[in-house]
């Protein structure tokens, strides 16, 4: 009977990881499956539960922060995100409740301010902050040069 348990344990963890693709539940199918072997030997139970706790805690230790590392370092920032802590020249003057225009790595966006007692002027070099769909929020940079 417990080697349908393992079994069942290790297809509900596959479809579980299937179908979210967090690593979440990949750490518990070979756990599962040696734990079946296990049962199929006819080793006690509370050996193997023992088994599927231990193996599983190991896979997680030993391999999660490797493959989080891995997925990390596939994933590049797009030219997008690149943006993100640039600096820009500011096109047209900014208020806090004007949108303006800058330019920055050769291309004109639509930017805006959250600050209300600060204001951009033509010339002005901003800082890239964050990106709002296709509008840039800036704010003025610490070392102005006219342009």
């Amino acid at each position: 009977m417990e080697v349908y348990i393992w079994i069942g344990i290790a297809v509900v963890s596959l479809i579980v990881e299937v179908a979210t693709s967090g690593l979440t539940t990949i750490w518990f199918i070979p756990p599962a499956l040696i734990s079946m072997v296990l049962a199929l030997l006819h080793v006690p139970v509370a050996i193997q539960i023992a088994a599927f706790v231990i193996l599983s805690a190991l896979m997680i230790l030993l391999f999660y922060k490797k493959l989080k590392e891995n997925i990390e370092k596939k994933s590049e920032k797009t030219n997008i995100d690149a943006l993100i802590g640039k600096e820009a020249i500011a096109e047209q003057d900014i208020t806090y409740r004007s949108m303006g225009r800058v330019k920055v790595g050769g291309m004109s966006w639509s930017a805006y301010i959250e600050k209300d007692a600060q204001t951009i002027s033509k010339g002005d070099f901003v800082k890239i902050l964050s990106i709002d769909g296709v509008k840039l929020k800036v704010e003025k940079a610490e070392i102005q040069e006219k342009v």
